[in-house]
């Protein structure tokens, strides 16, 4: 199975958080934005500007990228009639609450589409088209997937409010207990909180081999992978401690490389869960809504609501039949960077 190694950051063409960036140091080769053009230069500043420079590029939709965003937000806009008033540009006027995007990104007949069902208006002033803030963070969603494929995993800062919009999707929905709901894999395995981001930016400058950073993502990518094969509770308690185990030994390892003995391990029996039952939901996709159902139900046995586990890429904001089928074959593609509080 192909290693995901790098990843794109969404729905911003540039990285604010600090946190966003001390994962990207840890964990990534390279973190990709969505720039609208070749050259484009991302707005950063002071220590997030010296580690972009270090690890960051920015990725320019290609033809066939912008072709496959196309599809998935026609499909999107099919559906048009359930969605809320927070979706259309004439509900959402407030100068503050308007999201921006560079035209460059879409195709022009995506922008067609997007207005007439509503979603964006004329070119601001500055060239820049409108949405409202959750069209936005939608559609910037759904570009990103197009753009990762299964080369990338998918990183946001957002998961909030992606979450706010997947729960307000499903409760539109006429049998919103069928909605096709997954679950990021987490990223915060690794409190990363503590780490100083000079300590980061020290440590990638001095690497010689990436092989620390590598295993630490391998060990939950195969620990996805082996979920495969389980068919009893006691083989997946086996698992769960194998898995904690391999990853408090890599921590070890990287605290040994950053020389800063604060960083720990955060794993909880709640993540532990939240990775299973992300397979788990990835997996029932191809079957079918009520076979998701009862996965997540699963996992809510296990002390965790229905709430807690869904994501933006189900939860009635339509998966295309490639996207169900990059969950279910590869479900590390889907990874967000959750903080603590969340997990």
């Amino acid at each position: 199975m192909n290693k995901l190694r790098s990843a794109i950051h969404y729905p911003h063409s540039s990285i604010s958080s600090v946190g966003t960036m001390k994962h990207a140091l840890l964990l990534w080769d390279t973190i990709h934005v969505i720039g609208p053009w070749s050259g484009f230069e991302p707005c950063h500043a002071g220590e997030i500007a010296e580690a972009w420079s270090m690890v960051g590029k920015v990725t320019v939709p290609d033809l066939a990228e912008q072709r496959r965003a196309h599809e998935d937000i026609v499909n999107f806009l099919s559906a048009r009639d359930r969605l809320g008033p927070k979706f259309f540009l004439g509900a959402d006027k407030a100068a503050s609450s308007v999201y921006q995007v560079y035209p460059q990104k879409l195709l022009g007949e995506t922008w067609s589409e997007l207005e007439k069902a509503g979603l964006t208006g004329d070119l601001l002033p500055n060239d820049d088209r409108p949405l409202t803030t959750w069209g936005g963070l939608v559609i910037m969603a759904k570009l990103a997937d197009a753009c990762a494929g299964q080369v990338f995993a998918r990183i946001t800062d957002r998961t909030a409010a992606y979450r706010a919009i997947a729960d307000e999707m499903s409760e539109l929905r006429e049998f919103p207990q069928q909605a096709a709901a997954t679950v990021p894999i987490l990223l915060s395995l690794i409190d990363a909180s503590s780490l100083p981001l000079e300590n980061l930016m020290r440590f990638r400058d001095d690497e010689r081999d990436p092989k620390l950073r590598h295993r630490l993502l391998d060990a939950v990518n195969d620990h996805v992978d082996a979920l495969r094969k389980v068919n009893s509770l006691n083989q997946l308690n086996v698992l769960q401690e194998q898995f904690e185990r391999e990853m408090r030994q890599n921590l070890k390892d990287l605290r040994d490389a950053l020389k800063w003995n604060k960083i720990r391990f955060t794993v909880s029996a709640s993540v532990l869960t939240l990775v299973t039952g992300a397979f788990a939901a990835a997996t029932a996709l191809l079957s079918g809504p009520m076979q998701v159902g009862a996965a997540l139900g699963t996992v809510s046995t296990a002390g965790l609501g229905i709430k807690q586990v869904t994501d933006f890429f189900g939860a009635g904001l339509d998966l295309s039949e490639r996207q169900r089928t990059t969950l279910a074959e590869h479900p590390m593609a889907y990874m967000h960077l959750l903080s603590r509080h969340r997990t």
